[in-house]
């Protein structure tokens, strides 16, 4: 496993992470990916640390994720791992609060759920950068970083033109984004570049693009727990055409469409860390090979891109 510097935290991360979203769990207020075994869901964060995987992705909206890892990485394993939370919102489906004493509270209440004294990152979640006063949350977080609470402070973006925005307040180390061969916008837009520049980690999420880059979908029926059951139709079929296209340009016939796809966000440049949701310990395991093949060459990287561009870049909005 290859480690990075994240930004200019001195924290370093594995280049494949563990995005813990998917292990949270479903409910009416947390949309994910169905029901879990918490049992399963345990031995897939020890089987990431025992394959070198150092960094988690949680938040208090997660579900029973937080949970999970604390009950995980509580004790004596806490100093092998580097665990990123988000504050901001609570639950999903209700209003945002990035308020000084919601912040606090929140990251309170995610230290217990850890079992720990501290977070190594602390990332405000999606906030509209526009349209608040980012400077004062900023401040509330530099003194729980003074505190010791924080290691480090970044922003998980809702979109990367949000990002952009991120990138002119100097406290930021990391910055959260998607990324996948289905939406390229972080690479399109210059953010990734623009961090690489400034010394901003990426963190890449939705690198498999919510299962469909595992090429393993072939129902596009999911369940009302799932929260892929809530997209258009039509995004859904795009998606697995798109998977489709992508599965015709595998560089060797050993490789699986998930190696490809996880290359292709490791190889990106500027990106720090890639996060992946799995869910069980093979899931893990097979997200952990892509790490041991070598890099995508320009000319894989230029037919990825050509997919993306000669297909309206696989989104309906478009």
């Amino acid at each position: 496993m290859n480690y990075k510097p994240l930004g200019s935290s001195g924290i370093l991360v594995s280049e494949l992470g563990f995005g813990t979203w998917g292990i949270g769990g479903s409910s009416e207020a947390i949309p994910s990916y169905g029901t879990t075994d918490d049992n399963e869901s345990r031995r897939a964060l020890e089987e990431a640390l025992d394959q070198g995987i150092n960094f988690f992705d949680t938040a208090t909206a997660y579900g029973r994720s937080e949970e999970l890892l604390g009950q995980t990485f509580g004790g004596s394993k806490r100093s092998r791992v580097v665990i990123a939370t988000k504050v901001g919102i609570s639950k999903f489906f209700t209003p945002q609060d990035f308020s000084k004493n919601a912040i606090i509270e929140c990251l309170e209440n995610s230290l217990k759920r850890l079992k720990t004294d501290y977070v190594d990152l602390i990332q405000l979640f999606n906030p509209p950068l526009e349209k608040l006063p980012v400077e004062d949350m900023l401040e509330t977080l530099n003194k729980l970083k003074e505190k010791g609470s924080v290691r480090a402070i970044g922003i998980s973006v809702k979109s990367p033109a949000e990002g952009i925005i991120a990138l002119k307040y100097k406290d930021i180390v990391a910055l959260q984004t998607n990324l996948n061969m289905i939406d390229q916008r972080a690479i399109d837009s210059g953010l990734l570049r623009s961090a690489e520049q400034q010394n901003v980690g990426i963190i890449a999420r939705t690198p498999l693009c919510f299962g469909f880059l595992t090429g393993q979908i072939t129902d596009l029926n999911f369940g009302p727990s799932d929260h892929r059951s809530k997209w258009p139709l039509e995004q859904l079929k795009m998606w697995h055409n798109a998977s489709r296209l992508l599965s015709e340009i595998l560089p060797d016939p050993n490789w699986s469409l998930t190696y490809l796809a996880l290359r292709f966000c490791m190889d990106s440049e500027g990106v720090t860390t890639v996060i992946p949701g799995p869910l069980i310990t093979k899931e893990v395991a097979d997200n952990v090979s892509a790490t041991k093949l070598p890099p995508l060459g320009p000319e894989i990287i230029s037919m990825i891109r050509k997919i993306y561009d000669d297909n309206n870049q696989f989104s309906i909005c478009k």
